[in-house]
Parts: C-alpha cells; structure tokens; sequence
C-alpha cells in the first residue's frame, strides 16, 4: 500500500473501498496473488496424485510375494506387487482435473477437515456417554480437563508436535470442534424422552432401530446446533494458528499485512473470513432444514412416526417418508386420537390404536393375513 502511513494517504487504516477492491483483484490473479499465491484460483493436477494422496502404501506392502530384484543384465522387470506400488504412490499416467488452490482453499480445507474429524469421533463418543453412565463418569472429567483451555494455549505445543505444515493445524482444529460435539451429543442423547424408549420396545424394534429411529433423532437438533458452533471456533482457532506458523492461508496473509501496515489487505482478510463463516452457517442451516424439519414444532410428530416404521418394518412394507408424514398429519386429527386416558405412542400400550393406525396408513396392506404378527405387539 505504499511506504507512507497517514490519514490522507494510501496507507491509511480505513481505506478507500475503491482501492481495496482493486487490491482484492491483484489479489486473486495468479500472476499477482499474495506471496506468489493468488486467494483462490484452481490449478490443473493429475487423477495419479489424487490416488497417492488418498491410498496408503501398505496396502503393496501386505500382498503376497517380494517386490522385484534386478537380473544378470541389471534390468528390474516389473511384477503385480511393483505394479500395485506404483498405483497407491501415484506413479501412473491419468488424466488432469482441476483442483481448487490458494489461500482461501487452504485454510477452508483446514476448517473443513478438522470439524469433519469432530463430529466423526465426538458424536458417537458423546451419544454412548448420554446412553451410559460408566462411560460418561470416565470420559466427562477427560473432556472437562480440556476443554476449557484456551485453544491458543495448545497451538504452541501442537504446533511444536506435528510441525508448521497441515497436521498440525488439522489438528488443533480437531480438539476445538471434538469436545464441542461431544456435549451437544450427549445433551441430545440423554435427552431423550424413556417413554418413547419404551414405546420402540414395546413395538419389537432392537436396540439399533432404537438407536437410528428414536435417539439419534431426538439427537440432532443439538448436534446440528454444535456444529454451528464449532464452525466459529474452528475459524478463529485457524487464524490464530497461521499467526503462529504457516506459509498460506487466510491468517498467514493478515499476519505479514499487519508487519507491513498494509490495510487495504487486512480488511480483505476479515471480509474474507466473515463471508466464508456465513457460508459455513448458511450451508448448515440448510442441512438443518432438510434433516430436521420438525425443529421447532415439537419432537412429538418425528418420533411418533418413527416408531410408526418401526411397527410395520417387520411386514417389509416400502412407504417414503412425505407418505409417513401426510399419513400421520391426518391420523392425528382422528376424534380417537385425543380420547382421555389413551397412552397412544407415548406409552405404546394400546393395541387398537396401533392397529387403527395400520389400517388406514397401509392401503395395500393385507390385515387378515398379518393378524396374527400383528397381535404379537
């Protein structure tokens, strides 16, 4: 932005906006970028790399025989465990894709592998310490030990651990968004209704239809919830990191504008960052919307068409989900539906009431010839 700093001149904290997106133009040029690297562009690289990139190469290692030796005439000829190497390191010709690369990529990769590894080991950690009470008295002082550190108090030692390169960063990120998924699970977890265990129960389901159609259910809206807060966690951990050590990124670039009082970039940073948390947000909202439209119109409706599936899952009859939920939007109406001292779903005890149910909800549904697996309930 210039050697001079002052009110009136092009180094000034609050830029003009034409300049800025000028800049952010510059920025975005892969002849220009920032340190040689463009904000975002893609970069054209083999289907090989991809492929050594994503398999490891133990899996030439565990095959049978040895890999080959050279002869009299000092020639190696190739055999299948040479050739199997060569696949999982990438050692082929393949066609190029594009790739996205730059400093956003790099720092959205990031964010996005480190709340992918949370969620993936925090919420089945934090829905078996909702179901379980030893594993929550052992696991709950591990999480609570932790989690209250700040994450900038690890990324010193993490960073030292696993070195200034992704993992170390991937990593640090891992922490932030696992105890944060941890508690949002087993909130969702232990917060869901005994009764409705018992009506699943009562209905013959297992313990997994328990687990998939009532609990995790019951579940999500306080896991989707945590998600949405790990995001901004894992945004601002990530800044902090490349702060400390890192060559790309979004942090990275903020931090060398900052040496060299260059604000024009400091505020692309920010409007960057921000843009890139609303989208994270706006793509969770989504998600929310379509796996859990019943938040914030009672749990009752869901859940009682759950464990309507699992009443007629053991008859092996194909309804989709719109047909569960136009079905129960109907039944529910039912003058029967409301009668005093009915359970109904909330105590699965009333045989009539689930075979009223049946009844209207299957239209092709032999009832004579199921009466009696039906009785069985």
């Amino acid at each position: 932005s210039g050697p001079t700093c002052a009110e009136d001149g092009p180094g000034r904290w609050l830029p003009k906006p034409s300049d800025t997106f000028r800049i952010f133009g510059d920025l975005l040029k892969p002849s220009v970028g920032f340190k040689m690297i463009p904000m975002i562009w893609y970069e054209m690289m083999g289907v090989n790399k991809i492929v050594g990139f994503i398999l490891p190469d133990w899996i030439a290692d565990i095959l049978p025989g040895k890999y080959p030796v050279h002869n009299s005439d000092g020639k190696v000829e190739p055999n299948f465990k040479s050739k199997v190497l060569d696949v999982v390191t990438g050692e082929f010709e393949a066609f190029k894709i594009p790739v996205p690369t730059g400093h956003i990529w790099d720092s959205f990769l990031r964010v996005f592998l480190g709340l992918s590894l949370g969620i993936i080991f925090g919420v089945p950690l934090g829905i078996f310490m909702g179901l379980n009470r030893f594993a929550k008295g052992f696991f709950d002082p591990l999480v609570e030990l932790y989690r209250p550190v700040p994450p900038l108090a690890w990324a010193p030692l993490v960073i030292t651990v696993f070195g200034i390169d992704n993992v170390g960063k991937v990593f640090l990120l891992f922490m932030v968004s696992f105890s944060i998924m941890i508690i949002s699970a087993r909130a969702g977890a232990s917060g869901t209704q005994l009764s409705k265990i018992h009506a699943a129960h009562s209905l013959g389901a297992s313990r997994w239809q328990i687990l998939r159609e009532v609990i995790f259910p019951n579940s999500l809206p306080e896991i989707l919830t945590g998600i949405r807060v790990a995001v901004g966690m894992c945004w601002g951990t990530l800044v902090a990191a490349e702060f400390l050590a890192g060559t790309t990124g979004i942090g990275f670039v903020e931090n060398v504008a900052r040496k060299y009082m260059q604000y024009e970039v400091i505020w692309i940073t920010i409007f960057v960052m921000g843009m890139l948390g609303l989208l994270f947000d706006l793509t969770i909202r989504k998600i929310i919307d379509k796996t859990i439209p019943w938040r914030g119109k009672g749990y009752e409706n869901n859940l009682d068409q759950s464990l309507l599936k699992i009443m007629v899952k053991p008859f092996k009859v194909n309804i989709s989900d719109q047909t569960i939920k136009d079905i129960y939007d109907k039944v529910k109406k039912y003058p029967w539906h409301e009668m005093p001292n009915d359970g109904g779903w909330e105590y699965g005890t009333n045989l009539n009431y689930m075979k009223e149910i049946s009844k209207y909800w299957i239209s092709e549904f032999d009832w004579r010839k199921h009466e009696k697996e039906i009785n069985k309930f």
